[in-house]
């Protein structure tokens, strides 16, 4: 990331990327300081580790449109979004979502992406704690009342990001329930997110 060859070279790649696959937007999934060799060494001297993402972010936000990222130590600057920690398909992963979203935004976050409706993962039984994301598979439809809930939550937030449509479940309360809420957020949540952008942005 501090080497000067390399962000050039990777800038190349994904412009070729944008181009033969006409792409809008990035989201870059940039790992966090768990994820650097125990013995590294850059060409800059970083005084935290993590500081890597802010470097690389930086550094491509001038050529590439980017929509999110997974994880920042400083605010990056709009429009880029910052994830939330992904959440477990059930209740009371749900509840974190709430308090996540005002933690993040009273800390200086304003755009978040919350995940998607109902949840990102699904945990086994006997599991309390996700050891790693990347060997867990999209989850199952979640129970229709903990969607419609979590489906509620999220057209008032940020970004809606979905891993199931409202439409896979096939039964008529949950399209009917999303319809409203895409009304809701259309004609109510959008124009209050519009109004308040450039005081999120420059303050």
């Amino acid at each position: 990331i501090t080497n000067n060859a390399t962000i050039p070279w990777i800038m190349d790649k994904i412009k070729k990327l944008k181009k033969s696959y006409s792409i809008d937007s990035f989201y870059l999934d940039i790992g966090s300081a768990h994820n650097i060799p125990r013995y590294y060494k850059c060409r800059k001297r970083l005084d935290n580790p993590d500081e890597y993402k802010t470097i690389f972010v930086n550094k491509l936000q001038s050529a590439l449109s980017m929509i999110g990222i997974s994880g920042a130590i400083t605010v990056p600057q709009p429009p880029i979004f910052v994830s939330l920690p992904h959440v477990n398909s059930s209740w009371n992963g749900m509840k974190t979502i709430l308090t996540s979203a005002l933690t993040y935004g009273i800390i200086g976050y304003p755009f978040i992406i919350s995940g998607s409706v109902g949840g990102d993962f699904l945990l086994g039984i006997n599991d309390t704690k996700l050891l790693n994301y990347q060997s867990i598979s999209a989850p199952p439809l979640p129970d229709p009342e903990l969607y419609i809930r979590w489906l509620q939550l999220s057209t008032f937030l940020p970004v809606m990001q979905f891993t199931h449509l409202p439409s896979e479940y096939k039964m008529e309360v949950v399209t009917e329930v999303a319809k409203e809420l895409t009304t809701i957020r259309s004609k109510t949540v959008v124009p209050i997110l519009k109004k308040f952008l450039n005081d999120a942005m420059n303050e």
